[in-house]
């Protein structure tokens, strides 16, 4: 299933709950299981290491002595995950699994990387196109495209996900731009949120440079 394949989905806030549940159990699930086969865990700092460069050295520090993988220990509040801790979890899987795959942070190993962690679901049993792998697809893949596009990180994840997920990944890119200024919103469709806990007001009418 690809990118371009993935249809617009509606939920009830019911649903997005459960599906951000049975998500969040499963990075955890992950990360415990990274845990266990290592002998270390994580730590959440602030001064975690963000090169690939810098990843590799404290992996081969905690591979020497047992210690816990530092992680960085912000930007926890606007993710998809039902908790921090869950967040915290997928940070750390998903740096050892860097470590482990040998990709570093360039966004076509980042893109890799993504694919790989959704086939890893599908295995968990996370059904393919369903909306906890919907969601676990928007942050993957999502956030390399918009890294690829912007060149920035996203403001609010769980905005940016639920945008990717209900109205299409151009849109959601689109939304990004409105947010940061980049572009005016007049090509949003109605409802999608361009200005974090706001949405479009009205339905697009036509593209404007100024």
């Amino acid at each position: 299933m690809r990118t371009r394949d993935l249809p617009q989905m509606f939920f009830t806030d019911g649903e997005l709950f459960e599906a951000r549940f049975e998500l969040s159990q499963f990075v955890e699930l992950m990360a415990d299981q990274t845990r266990d086969r290592l002998g270390f865990r994580w730590a959440a700092r602030p001064d975690a290491p963000n090169t690939w460069t810098a990843l590799r050295e404290a992996w081969q520090h905690s591979l020497s002595t047992g210690e816990a993988l530092p992680v960085f220990d912000g930007a926890n509040s606007s993710t998809i995950f039902t908790t921090p801790k869950a967040n915290l979890a997928y940070r750390f899987w998903h740096d050892v699994t860097h470590l482990k795959r040998n990709r570093n942070f360039t966004n076509p190993h980042e893109l890799d990387m993504a694919s790989y962690h959704l086939l890893q679901a599908e295995k968990h049993g996370l059904e393919r196109g369903s909306l906890p792998w919907r969601l676990l697809h928007a942050d993957a893949v999502g956030q390399v495209l918009h890294w690829s596009v912007i060149n920035e990180f996203v403001i609010n994840q769980r905005v940016f996900i639920l945008n990717y997920v209900q109205f299409g990944v151009e849109a959601a890119l689109l939304a990004e731009m409105a947010r940061t200024g980049l572009r005016r919103p007049q090509l949003l469709p109605l409802g999608i949120d361009y200005t974090t806990e706001s949405v479009a007001p009205k339905p697009p009418t036509i593209w404007t440079e100024d």
